[in-house]
């Protein structure tokens, strides 16, 4: 393989769409049709409401994301598995959520 013929492959794969459940560039990612990985989810969410149970903008408009985010640090910090957040998965097809 050439020069030209690696850049390609690795610019195909710096595009590639992040695929649930599979390593990409070193990064495996949490799977929730995994039984396994959905019982980490779960897990992740009780503690993330559990966290912010007296967060000030609870029940207001933005708050998924910081719920989001907390999700995917746990996740992260203790299984360390990559949890794509609902923003990130709205991102991919231009949707907005708040």
């Amino acid at each position: 393989m050439n020069k030209l013929e690696r850049l390609a492959v690795v610019g195909l794969l710096a595009l590639a769409p992040t695929i649930s459940g599979c390593s990409s560039l070193g990064r495996s990612y949490l799977n929730p049709s995994n039984p396994k990985h959905k019982q980490i989810l779960e897990e992740a969410q009780r503690e993330a409401n559990e966290q912010l149970k007296n967060h000030p903008s609870r029940g207001k408009l933005g708050f998924i994301h910081t719920y989001e985010n907390t999700v995917h640090g746990i996740v992260k910090e203790k299984h360390g598995l990559y949890y794509e957040t609902l923003g990130e998965r709205a991102a991919k097809d231009g949707t907005i959520i708040d």
